[in-house]
């Protein structure tokens, strides 16, 4: 599995959330692609800074690495046979990649967030990132933002990356997936006043706007899983093969 592959469904989880919403709105104005002016650009990289903060991603890779990636490991044959060898191994087999997995992300997420900046420069207005900024700094921003990282659930993707040994594409629309039922479950949780101003947020931005914004953050986060950090991913392959060294020498799990 790659390094990429693992990170990928964590990137794309702090998108516009109000996105799924706004796709579904008819007769809105077509959204074009903007030249990015100074003043966009440095709008954008807030927004970015704010829906993609690092602290909130680093709780995500909680929930992804203690939550969605144990099940799918008991749910594979080749680690269920293991577990049955080596008691355990599973929960230290994620035990050793996750610290190396956190010091990739904190290295890498300001390259996130500037990609993110530059999508954003690109579909919305000063005006719109004024309206969103304030928007995803509100309670009900925040609110959000923190139910679907909590609620978001990668098992199906990431046992599609253990089936297929981290060869398998991944998309836009897999990422999707993962993160609609929490998205749908953060929405319903809103009380209608601020259902309302979820709707005020996004007919004052644009519903096209945010959908193509959105989307193309998607295709990013996905495109992420090719890129390739050989460093990292050899940190993550001694790590565990000298982990599988010490269980086969009948030591204990740490």
């Amino acid at each position: 599995m790659t390094m990429r592959a693992l990170l990928c469904p964590l990137l794309a989880a702090l998108a516009f959330v109000a996105a799924p919403a706004a796709a579904q709105a008819q007769g809105s104005p077509r959204a074009v692609p903007l030249k990015a002016t100074p003043e966009a650009l440095t709008l954008a990289a807030e927004l970015s800074r704010i829906t993609n903060d690092q602290a909130e991603v680093l709780a995500m890779l909680d929930v992804a690495l203690d939550g969605s990636l144990p099940k799918a490991l008991a749910a594979d044959s080749t680690f269920q046979e293991l577990e049955k060898l080596y008691p355990g191994i599973g929960a230290e087999f994620i035990g050793v990649m996750k610290p190396i997995i956190r010091e990739y992300l904190i290295q890498e997420w300001p390259e996130y967030q500037r990609r993110s900046a530059e999508i954003y420069a690109k579909w919305l207005t000063p005006a719109d990132l004024r309206v969103a900024i304030a928007f995803y700094s509100s309670p009900t921003g925040l609110k959000l933002r923190a139910a679907v990282a909590e609620g978001a659930d990668f098992t199906e993707l990431f046992s599609e990356q253990i089936a297929s040994l981290g060869e398998a594409e991944i998309t836009a629309k897999d990422l999707e997936k993962s993160l609609d039922p929490a998205i749908d479950k953060a929405a319903s949780s809103l009380t209608p006043a601020e259902r309302l101003e979820v709707m005020r947020f996004v007919r004052k931005v644009g519903p096209q706007k945010l959908a193509r914004s959105n989307a193309e953050i998607m295709q990013m986060a996905a495109g992420w899983s090719s890129e390739m950090d050989p460093e990292t991913e050899q940190k993550i392959e001694e790590a565990v093969l000298a982990m599988m060294a010490r269980r086969m020498s009948g030591e204990k799990p740490q």
